[in-house]
């Protein structure tokens, strides 16, 4: 029997015949529509910055958050769907303090970003995973750091790409620049 495209765009593990996850592609035109940010590494830091966007006057500015601390080492700056946004920040604090318990160290930025990733690759698997998300998470996530090895800078998009930094990048063009 032949489906038609809102029958593909149902359910997020289901590709249409033309090979497209309609969910994946909801998730990054959501993280498109977010504010722009950029990340810069050099060798002595990273420098996070992310557009602050006010669309209605009855938004409280302070109250718009758009970089978050995970850790005394790690920040993540985001775009997109700021309520996904917070369930992977609440994720990656939580992977941290438990690194911190366990093994009495600082996570590395790379393994915040691992884990990030872990969670937002969980969506529409089987309903007895209880950690698995319904949907795509339509967020692009900066991941800034100083470990031993010295400044780190992670992005992972919406695309469910990882992608360790050496230099900048933008959360808005969603594509890194050229090394």
């Amino acid at each position: 029997m032949f489906l038609t495209k809102t029958e593909y765009d149902r359910g997020v593990n289901t590709f249409s015949p033309d090979g497209r996850l309609f969910q994946v592609e909801y998730a990054i035109e959501a993280t498109k529509l977010g504010s722009t940010g950029i990340g810069i590494k050099t060798k002595d830091g990273v420098i996070l910055a992310v557009e602050k966007r006010i669309n209605s006057p009855l938004i409280v500015t302070n109250s718009v958050e758009k970089i978050f601390k995970v850790s005394d080492r790690i920040a993540c700056a985001v775009s997109g769907l700021v309520a996904d946004a917070r369930t992977l920040i609440d994720r990656a604090r939580v992977e941290a303090a438990h690194h911190w318990f366990v093994y009495n160290c600082e996570m590395t930025t790379e393994d915040v970003t691992q884990a990030v990733s872990k969670l937002a690759l969980a969506f529409g698997d089987d309903d007895a995973d209880a950690g698995a998300m319904s949907r795509p998470f339509g967020v692009a996530l900066m991941f800034a750091g100083y470990d031993e090895t010295g400044p780190q800078l992670c992005v992972v998009y919406s695309d469910l790409k990882l992608v360790t930094l050496f230099f900048i990048t933008s959360l808005k063009t969603l594509s890194p620049s050229p090394r």
